[in-house]
This record gives C-alpha cells, sequence and structure tokens, in this order.
C-alpha cells in the first residue's frame, strides 16, 4: 500500500540557502573578476528579489554594488493560461521582450530541454536510486525526473573499459542535445592527493583558483592536504576550510593532520576530526614519526574509521630510495600490528617500494598505494635538464623505477594515480622549492601513457573514491582523445605555473566538466 509523503520536506535549511548564496556569488565572481562591467537581471515579478540578494552578497564580499534590472519574460511564456489573472504591471525601466510566438497554450518544455525517468547509468555511473527507506518512502524501483543533456555517438569509460559508441543522458544545466562523435565520457576524476595552500599561501593557490584549475583539468572530487598555515591540525579549523569548500563548484575533501603542526609527537584528536569532516589523516610534506608513534596514530585513526595516508620518506636518510623503502617497510610493520588500521602510501617513487607493497597485498594487510603522473612519466634526467625547476619530493627517479610504477599501477600493486599538486609562484620555484603543478596536464599526460582504459578507471575514477570511502556522484568529464595542445603553463587557471611539462606536446584534452549537475568547462563541444 502507498504510504503518504512527508507533509513537509526541507531541502535546504537557513543554513544551507546562505552557503548556496555565498557559493553563487563566488561562481559569478570567478566567472566575472571585472564586476563594474556587470548587471544583474531578475525576471518579473519573483526574480528581482534573488537578483536583489545576490547584488548584496556581492556587494558585502566585494565592495561593488551592481545595477539590478528587471527583465519582461512574458511576451515568451507561452505555458501561461490565458484565462489567468494578468500580471503586476511592470515596474519602472523593465527591460521589454519580443513579440509573443504564437502556439498552443499549456507546459510545453523548450526545444532540446529532455525530461526523462532516469535510470542508473551502466558501470555504476551516476547517482543511485533513493533506497526505500530513503526521504518520501519512494521504494527501491522509483526513479526522479530529471532534466537531461544528451550526448550522442559517445563512447563511455567503464570499469570494463570503452563501451561502444551510443547515446547516453547526464544531468546538466544546459539541457541542449551534443554530438559528441570521437569523444570519450567518463565519470568524474578525483585527485586522492593535492595541496591547494590555503590558508596561509594565497601567492601560490586559494580554493577557488584550486577548484577552478582542477574542473580545467577534469577532477571534479579533489582531496586536499593539511600542511597548510596554520596547519588543519584542530577540529575547529577543519569546519571552517569545510565550510568555504562547500561553496566551490567542485568537490573538495579535507584531509587532517595525523600530528600537531606536522611535528611527528603530539598526535591530533582523530575523534574530532572525522567529526569534522576529515576523510583521512596525513602529515604529508612530512614523516616524522617514529614506528611507535606511527602504531599509535593507525589506532586512532581506526576508532574514528580513517585511514592514515603517509609522505613514505625517512627524512634522517635524505630522499633517495633506500629513505623511501626504510619507512614504507616500516609503515608496513606498523599496519600490521594494528587492528581496523587502513594504510595509504602516497607518491610512490621506487622499485624497492613496489616490490614491498607488493609483497604486503599478497599477505591480505590494508594497505593502498598512489602514484604521480610524473613519476609515471618522467626520470631524473629530465629533473636534471630543468634545473631548480625539476625540484619535487619524492625525486624523479631512474627509467628502471618509473617502469617498475608503469607496471605496478597495470598489476593493481599501485591502487591510484593521484597529481600531489603543488602549486608555487616564480619566485619560490626559482629558489629551489619542490614539487609541480598537477591538475590541467595530468588527463594528458595519463592518456600519453599507453594504460589499458580499464585501469584508467580503476586508477582515476573508482579507487581513489573506494580509499576515502565516497560514492561516485553526478559527476561527468567529456574528452577528446585525439586533439593535440603544446601545454602553456601561462594559461593555467591556477596560480603555480610550475610545470615540467612546459612546451611539450601532448594529446588528450577535457572539452567538458559537469558537477553538480552544472556545466562548469566547455570548449566548443557541437550542440545538435
Amino acid at each position: 500500500m502507498l504510504q503518504s509523503p512527508p507533509a513537509k520536506a526541507i531541502i535546504l535549511d537557513a543554513d544551507g540557502v546562505r552557503r548556496a548564496w555565498r557559493r553563487i556569488a563566488h561562481e559569478v565572481t570567478e566567472r566575472q573578476p571585472d564586476l563594474t562591467r556587470l548587471s544583474l537581471l531578475g525576471i518579473v515579478t519573483r526574480g528581482v528579489p534573488l537578483a536583489e540578494r545576490l547584488a548584496a552578497i556581492l556587494n558585502e564580499l566585494e565592495g561593488i554594488l551592481l545595477p539590478v534590472l528587471p527583465l519582461d519574460v512574458r511576451a515568451y511564456r507561452d505555458d501561461l493560461p490565458r484565462a489567468a489573472a494578468p500580471l503586476p504591471a511592470l515596474p519602472a525601466g523593465a527591460v521589454n521582450g519580443r513579440p509573443r510566438r504564437p502556439g498552443p497554450s499549456g507546459a510545453a518544455h523548450p526545444p532540446r530541454l529532455h525530461r526523462e525517468e532516469r535510470p542508473d547509468l551502466a558501470a555504476g555511473m551516476g547517482r543511485r536510486p533513493p533506497p526505500g527507506d530513503g526521504w518520501g518512502r519512494c521504494g527501491a524501483d522509483s526513479r526522479t525526473v530529471r532534466i537531461l543533456m544528451r550526448l550522442h555517438n559517445v563512447r563511455v569509460l567503464t570499469a570494463n573499459g570503452l563501451a561502444a559508441a551510443g547515446t547516453t543522458s547526464i544531468e546538466a544545466d544546459d539541457a541542449e542535445d551534443r554530438d559528441a562523435s570521437g569523444l570519450i565520457l567518463s565519470p568524474g576524476w578525483m585527485d586522492l592527493h593535492a595541496h591547494l595552500r590555503d590558508p596561509g599561501f594565497p601567492e601560490k593557490e586559494t580554493l577557488a583558483t584550486g577548484a577552478a584549475s582542477a574542473a580545467f583539468g577534469g577532477f571534479t572530487n579533489v582531496v586536499a592536504m593539511a600542511n597548510t598555515n596554520p596547519v588543519i591540525d584542530r577540529a575547529d579549523r577543519l569546519r571552517e576550510l569545510q565550510a568555504r569548500a562547500a561553496l566551490l563548484p567542485i568537490r573538495v575533501s579535507l584531509v587532517g593532520a595525523v600530528t600537531v603542526g606536522l611535528d611527528g609527537l603530539t598526535l591530533t584528536d582523530a575523534v574530532a576530526m572525522k567529526a569534522a569532516g576529515a576523510v583521512a589523516l596525513s602529515d604529508d610534506g612530512r614523516h616524522g614519526m617514529d614506528r611507535a608513534t606511527l602504531r599509535r596514530a593507525l589506532a586512532g585513526a581506526a576508532t574514528a574509521g580513517l585511514p592514515v595516508f603517509i609522505h613514505a620518506q625517512d627524512e634522517r636518510r635524505g630522499n633517495g630510495p633506500d629513505a623511501e623503502a626504510a619507512a614504507v617497510e616500516d609503515a608496513l610493520e606498523a599496519v600490521a600490528t594494528v587492528s581496523g588500521a587502513r594504510l595509504h602510501i602516497q607518491h610512490v617513487s621506487t622499485r624497492a617500494a613496489v616490490d614491498l607493497i607488493r609483497t604486503a597485498k599478497r599477505q591480505r594487510l590494508p594497505v593502498s598505494a598512489e602514484v604521480t603522473p610524473h613519476h609515471l612519466a618522467l626520470t631524473s634526467r629530465e629533473a636534471a635538464a630543468l634545473g631548480p625547476h625539476g625540484n619535487v619530493n619524492p625525486p624523479l627517479r631512474s627509467e628502471d623505477d618509473r617502469l617498475a610504477l608503469l607496471q605496478a599501477l597495470s598489476d593493481g600493486v599501485v591502487d591510484a594515480i593521484a597529481t600531489d599538486h603543488a602549486p608555487h609562484e616564480p619566485a619560490a620555484k626559482a629558489a629551489g622549492a619542490n614539487g609541480f603543478h598537477g591538475f590541467e596536464t595530468a588527463l594528458a599526460v595519463v592518456s600519453g601513457l599507453g594504460l589499458r582504459d580499464e585501469v584508467v578507471y580503476r586508477a582515476c575514477v573508482r579507487r581513489p573514491r573506494e580509499i576515502i570511502g565516497q560514492s561516485l556522484e553526478e559527476e561527468w568529464i567529456l574528452v577528446d582523445p585525439d586533439i593535440e595542445w603544446t601545454v602553456d603553463a601561462s594559461s593555467f587557471k591556477s596560480r603555480g605555473r610550475n610545470t615540467p611539462f612546459h612546451g611539450r606536446r601532448v594529446r588528450g584534452r577535457v572539452v567538458m566538466t559537469v558537477c553538480r549537475g552544472q556545466i562548469l568547462v566547455e570548449r566548443m563541444v557541437q550542440r545538435v
């Protein structure tokens, strides 16, 4: 028997509405940096108060009061009942519409807007239907009616590789159909390891610039490290950053520090960090913990249900291959003794570390690992040619190490690809700062590695989300695998232009990024 729906459903509470408005305002400033050239149009009559509210928020954020103009769309409306009461008189200064087009009355949808009952897409992509005991108690077979955009002649990347070309529908705010012939539709990539430098280093990156750069690179979900200033080692700091991240157009997940100030001595409150929204704990950038401290950190994180990400480097031994192997060996021995612990090894760079991880996985230890695009594509020879601009930690290694990493990724010994996006301003990089920009070159670099499609799906879509316990949402990227382009660091949306790939000719580029039903990036996709 059907159950009655709830009398009232709260989609967003007051705080959620406030955050949504501020997110819209931030997006406006990102897309139109010069607000003095902008006016806001409000559709008469209900849209005018909304435009005025947005203007007030922008005035609060930027100190500029934008003009608000009412827009009359009655001349466009064919769906108003003929017997309806007349609309209120237009306010002075209203923008007049064109003459009404002839046509029948009724609630017909505009051309190319498709309202469909959307089942789940294949291979685990897209949002799942609500469970039977979810809001509204709709039942397991319910489908939500959504506005969809159809992509024609597109190949979809799935866990089993590339599907044959066909028509696929995705949720998007601009629902005109696109001809996607020759293009690949992939669920949005997740970057499991990035430095957004916020708070503390706005000259290198901010949440807003990092999110824009990630979207242009095809990342709809980014995991930000805790080595900011101040360090994210307290729950209140994490909550504050979480509130700001919620306003971004892509998803940014946050990591809390393992130890206070990254000192390797005093553990943070793992349970409080989890409650504040942390998806993992990491002192990335440092590996100052001894084995006993790491064991206690793993136990605390296990209690909170969080994985521990480690920067595998025994700092007493420098940054050579033996320093990485020693740190990996210590970490694996520690996790083997802690019930319920989960260990993730960041930016693996050597054959020795790969061999240790392979053995640990055969022993069924709870360990995962990542590798960066630059360690998969470059060697110490390229680093030497770049001078200080080739500095990165861990360093670029030998060709033998690079080949071992590629094989380990293909075999599943290394689970994921993560950029270790580490933006720097030019002066810092020239002075020898470690790290590379990662977001906007990653897809092209990965595309040039010759990996099987199912490996790319696992390493860039599925495993990163599994490692931090997140499900795949309605996030998509459309890729042109054949387009060739030259990397130009000056075109990056990030504030960090420090890439070892500047001037290189590469193949493969994101032509559309969709997150939360919004088209964030589009590069000339043919509409039909």
